[in-house]
């Protein structure tokens, strides 16, 4: 797994610990929202569809 897919799922992890402590079902699906993208960037990494810039 490339380091952009891990810090990705990372990223992703920590939104879903986010939606899970927010007592607001707003604020729940928007944490969650964002969980979902970046495990799809992170999908997106590991096929090698995301470049870094240099």
């Amino acid at each position: 797994m490339t380091s952009s897919a891990q810090q990705f799922y990372k990223e992703a992890a920590a939104c879903r610990e986010e939606a899970a402590r927010s007592l607001n079902p707003v604020d729940r699906e928007g944490w969650a929202r964002l969980a979902r993208e970046w495990e799809e960037l992170a999908l997106a990494a590991e096929r090698g569809q995301i470049f870094r810039r240099g």
